[in-house]
This record gives structure tokens, C-alpha cells and sequence, in this order.
């Protein structure tokens, strides 16, 4: 009697486990493109993301709660989004951002808008434009010239060509050289050599933009977008902090939060929210097998949690002094340097004190303000440390069945604001202002200074670091795409290691 058949039934092999560090974008795409990737080339993944806020966003996360942070602390109003914080065009000026939130569930209906723009130099409202500039009136136009020459026209035809080539990130995903291994490649793949060699002083002296209005005008728009003077950044740097102040307006409309959302969903990862990465070392679990052990602590918890993976991506700026990482490299793996920003966003019933900026009392103010402090300023009417006050949007609450509108403001700074400059800044301070919260962003803005070299985002076979992108250029476009390059080696990397399994 023959034997039976057995059928022989194919063992799935096990899945690489893969821990990502941080839940913003870089962290959140990395996420999403290791799931895409690991589908196309057949690889099975298991991803689970460490965030130590209580919300997915990274630097743009507020609350120390629910993650969000409510005017009033009302949950029946509109939380404070992303495009609260940095302006409503987030997402429409953002192409890598706004392509996954077309791909997503999100579908985001744009809107064009514009507000004034002024410089506050201590004294008075000294300097007022559009932005988008190309919304400025012809008489206003002929005002600018007639203060500041062809400056003016020179300060905003500097960025169109350098942003032309950055924003090249969009489709570098279809560059030969893709997934990069080096950010020099990249550079180079973008044309933006000179650009990042270049300090923004030489590129202004070299576009003929007079000293006058580098420092009344650009060095209030640098310090509002990244903290830094011209002095302090490269020409790329520059740029994108000039197209960003004229152009973060100039659209409403989608939610980078739920797009950001949308994308972990999509990836399937097990997501740790709360949860503060400690220490990683690598270490020999098997005779023949290394592993990272992920050291952590859920937030109101005493108890450590240990687990193991495979890979590890680092997508969070990495400080020694919170995260010990035990683990020679085959490149060392420098903490970068930051700038921090302090946020206050509060509500006024009456708005700004328009007679604290030199106006008439009553009298309307831009939308935004960037102080620019002289020597001759007062010391009673500097903004120090400020570098912006800005209208928000307007809020509407229900008090005794009446509905009450107000305003919400934002103000950017290096240092707390006191109640001293809100009485300050804001008409019938005592009476005015009925909501106050404040943070801190302690890795707000890298260091973008003139440089030919950058740290590698691949410090070994096992881990990678988006947060090295930061050294080249630093917006919410270059953390998606430093995800997916770093998501792209990763999985670069399993291939070659499953073929020998």
C-alpha cells in the first residue's frame, strides 16, 4: 500500500522587526514607505514607532495630554494645528506633503489668501508688504522702490531659482541614484552645490541687495524662520526663509495632522505613543544573530520595557543626555546643532495695542509683525527675543448662550513671554486676554551654516538616522524625504540579508 502524500506546506519566513524613533514627519513616512517598499520586493516587516508625546507631529505636537491643545481648553473648539504654529499654507507649500495627502483620505480643498506683513522697529510699523508679494498694489510697489531701490525686486527674485532646484525633492524618488547613501549625492543630484557652500551674506553682496535692507528686512525674516541672522546661514538657507515668510499664507486649506495620521494607519505599524526611548545598545542574542534592545518608559510610568529588534531608524534630533545609544558605529553619530523657540498662543477680545506699535489706538495693524530691534530703540518698547507677533484665526465660544468672537494670536520668541509684554502688546491686557499657553520646541531649528560636508544617514547595516538631512536644509518636504530615502535603504539592506537566509 503506497504511503500517503504530505503535503509540504511553504514555512513564511519571519518578519524583520523594524523600530522607528519618533512620530513626526520623517518618522511617520519612514513608516509608511517601509510598508510600500516591503509589499513590492515581497519582505515581510513588523514596524512599531516610539513617539514620547502623546500625539503623532513631532515638534509641532503641544499638549502634554491628549497631544492637542484646545483655546480655553474647550474640546468643543477647533484644536491648534500645525498650520496654527507656521502659517496656513503648511501643507499647500510643502510638496511631498501635500502629494501623500492627496494619496490619502485627507483630499485637502485649497484656498488662496494674503495678509500685511510689517516690520516693527521698536517705534513704529516702519516697512509693510504683502505676502504673497505678487499681491502687493502697484503705489505700495513704488513706495518699497523708492525706500529701498532695486533691492526690493533683487531680495525676491533670490530665492525662485535655488527653491526651483529644491524643490526637486519631490521627484528624486525617481533619480538612477535613489535611494541616496550620502547627502553630498543628494546635493549633487539637486544642483545645489554652490548653494550650500555660499553664506547668505556673500549671496546677497553678489545679487547687489543693499545693507540697509539686509538688515531691516531679511535678517527680521531669517530669525522669524529659523532663528538665525543672515550672517549665520548658507545661501539654500536663506532662500527658503525668504520664499517661506512671503508664501506661508498665501493658501489655506487640508490638515498636515491628519495626513500624518493617515500615513501610520496606512503603514500598519504598532504605534507607542508616550513612550520615551531611553537607551539602545546592540547585542548578541543567538550564536549567530545581533540585536538592538530598545530601552523605554511609558510617561507616569516607573517600569522600564525592553525590546528587541533588527533595524533601527533614529527620526527625532538625538541627544546624549536623554538617549544613550551603547554602540561603536562604522560612522560616529554627532548630536547637531539646534536653536530653541519658545510659542505663545493666546486670546484677546480686543486684539493688539496698536498704540505700543506706533499707530493711533484703534488703528489696524498687519496680521504679522516681525520687530526688528536698533540701537536706538527704547529699552521700554524692545521685543527682545521676539520674533513674531501674529493674528491667527478667529475663535467663537458660548458664554450664558451667547456666542462671543475673538481673536487668536501667535508669538514666536527665544525666551518666555512674560505678562509684561502681553500687557505690553495687547489692548486692556487685563480685561482682553482670556486664554494663555505656552511651550517650548527645544530642537526647533538646526544650524544651516555654509558647509561641504555632511554626516551620513547610514551609521551601520542596522541603523540609520534621518535627523542627518537637517544639516542640509530643514522643512517639513526634507523630513518626508529623508523617511523615505532612509525607509528605501533599509529595505535595500533586508534584501541582501534574506538572499543569504
Amino acid at each position: 500500500m503506497p504511503a500517503p502524500i504530505v503535503p509540504i506546506v511553504p514555512v513564511e519566513p519571519a518578519a524583520f522587526e523594524i523600530a522607528i524613533i519618533g512620530a513626526g514627519p520623517a518618522g511617520t513616512t519612514a513608516a509608511d514607505k517601509l510598508r510600500s517598499f516591503a509589499l513590492q520586493k515581497g519582505i515581510p516587516v513588523r514596524i512599531t514607532i516610539f513617539e514620547q508625546s502623546p500625539a503623532i507631529g513631532g515638534r509641532l505636537v503641544l499638549g502634554q495630554t491628549s497631544g492637542l491643545v484646545y483655546p480655553w481648553n474647550d474640546y468643543t473648539q477647533s484644536p491648534i494645528e500645525p498650520e496654527d504654529i507656521t502659517g496656513p499654507s503648511l501643507l499647500f507649500s510643502n510638496n511631498v506633503l501635500r502629494s501623500q495627502a492627496t494619496s490619502t483620505d485627507a483630499r485637502p480643498d485649497f484656498h488662496e489668501t494674503n495678509l500685511v506683513l510689517g516690520i516693527f522697529d521698536g517705534k513704529q510699523i516702519s516697512f509693510e508688504t504683502k505676502c504673497p508679494y505678487s499681491k502687493l498694489s502697484f503705489g505700495s510697489w513704488l513706495g518699497q522702490i523708492f525706500k529701498y531701490g532695486a533691492s526690493i525686486w533683487r531680495a525676491h527674485q533670490l530665492p525662485i531659482g535655488t527653491m526651483g532646484k529644491l524643490h526637486g525633492l519631490a521627484n528624486l524618488h525617481s533619480h538612477p541614484w535613489f535611494p541616496f547613501v550620502t547627502i553630498e549625492s543628494m546635493i549633487i543630484a539637486l544642483h545645489l552645490s554652490v548653494e550650500t557652500e555660499m553664506r547668505g551674506e556673500e549671496r546677497n553682496r553678489k545679487n547687489g541687495i543693499s545693507e540697509s535692507y539686509q538688515n531691516e528686512i531679511m535678517i527680521p525674516e531669517t530669525s522669524r524662520r529659523l532663528s538665525q541672522s543672515v550672517a549665520e546661514i548658507n545661501d539654500l538657507a536663506l532662500s527658503m526663509a525668504l520664499q517661506d515668510v512671503d508664501q506661508s499664507s498665501s493658501h489655506s486649506g487640508g490638515s498636515t495632522r491628519v495626513t500624518l495620521e493617515e500615513m501610520v494607519r496606512r503603514s500598519g505599524a504598532h504605534l507607542r505613543l508616550d513612550t520615551r526611548v531611553l537607551g539602545l545598545r546592540y547585542e548578541l542574542i543567538s550564536e549567530d544573530e545581533n540585536k538592538w534592545i530598545v530601552e523605554s518608559r511609558k510617561e507616569g510610568s516607573e517600569k522600564l520595557e525592553f525590546s528587541a529588534f533588527q533595524k533601527i531608524i533614529l527620526a527625532t534630533p538625538w541627544d546624549p543626555a536623554i538617549m544613550e545609544i551603547d554602540e561603536e558605529f562604522d560612522y560616529p553619530l554627532q548630536a547637531a546643532g539646534y536653536r530653541s523657540r519658545h510659542l505663545t498662543l493666546f486670546t484677546s477680545r480686543s486684539g493688539l495695542n496698536s498704540s505700543f506699535f506706533g499707530r493711533p489706538h484703534g488703528a489696524n495693524l498687519p496680521e504679522q509683525i516681525l520687530p526688528r530691534i536698533t540701537p536706538n530703540t527704547s529699552p521700554e518698547q524692545q521685543l527682545s527675543g521676539i520674533h513674531e507677533v501674529a493674528f491667527v484665526r478667529e475663535v467663537t465660544r458660548i458664554i450664558d448662550d451667547q456666542a462671543t468672537t475673538e481673536s487668536l494670536f501667535r508669538i514666536l520668541s527665544t525666551q518666555k513671554v512674560n505678562d509684561d509684554v502681553l500687557r505690553s502688546v495687547v489692548d486692556g491686557y487685563q480685561d482682553s486676554v482670556t486664554w494663555v499657553h505656552r511651550a517650548f520646541i527645544s530642537h526647533a531649528y538646526p544650524l544651516l551654516y555654509a558647509r561641504t560636508a555632511f554626516p551620513p544617514m547610514s551609521l551601520s547595516n542596522s541603523f540609520w538616522h534621518t535627523g542627518a538631512l537637517e544639516t542640509f536644509t530643514t522643512s517639513i518636504d526634507e523630513a518626508m524625504f529623508a523617511g523615505a530615502n532612509v525607509a528605501a535603504l533599509v529595505i535595500r539592506q533586508l534584501e541582501t540579508e534574506g538572499s543569504k537566509r
